[in-house]
């Protein structure tokens, strides 16, 4: 009895090996292209995939993502590409999502893999203040989520980001004009009083 259950507990650890690499929410890191946005500027945002952060012990095959970006209103979301030296097929307007990508052939993932990209996504600063832009999959919809060989269901992706979003700056032109206007304004104000005089 007891060497049958051994067995059985030995049987079930092996085949649930698999789905604990992949159980560990996988960590998706945002990171933009600069540390210095101002309103007007157009930048991007990196979605990085770490799988050692995720705690993928074991090694497994991704075979495709989708997510969807949301950010607040005083951003506006352009355009997202997917990392095609890596993912085979930019799915985003096949299936209606921010990025989504699927590779053939499957990329292995272990403990050991470097963070690797997943796509690009490009927004414009419309005002000044804090922004958040955060990346997120609907595991109710069939094609959100990261896919992987061994785990039958999509894994979760999740990831923010805070930016601070600065003001223009009163370039040094506007200055120097403003200055002639007072001039001008300083000088018609001696000619008049010259007049009266």
């Amino acid at each position: 009895m007891r060497t049958t259950m051994k067995h059985l507990f030995l049987a079930l650890s092996f085949l649930l090996a698999p789905l604990n690499a992949v159980l560990a929410s996988p960590s998706v890191q945002l990171l933009p292209s600069s540390n210095n946005i101002s309103v007007g500027n157009i930048f991007s945002v990196d979605v990085v995939f770490s799988a050692g952060l995720a705690g993928i012990n074991t090694p497994d095959e991704l075979l495709a993502f989708g997510l969807n970006a949301i950010s607040s209103n005083n951003i506006s979301f352009i355009s997202g590409s997917v990392n095609t030296s890596i993912f085979s097929f930019d799915d985003s307007a096949l299936l209606g999502l921010t990025a989504a990508g699927s590779a053939f052939p499957s990329i292995l993932v272990d403990s050991g893999t470097a963070n690797f990209t997943l796509a690009t996504l490009t927004f414009q600063a419309l005002t000044a203040g804090l922004a958040n832009i955060s990346v997120q999959s609907d595991l109710a919809d069939g094609n959100q989520g990261l896919f992987f060989l061994a785990f039958d269901n999509a894994v979760n992706i999740n990831g923010s980001i805070d930016l601070n979003i600065a003001a223009v700056p009163l370039p040094a032109a506007m200055l120097l004009f403003l200055s002639g206007f007072g001039l001008t304004g300083l000088g018609s104000l001696r000619a008049l009083k010259t007049k009266r005089s």
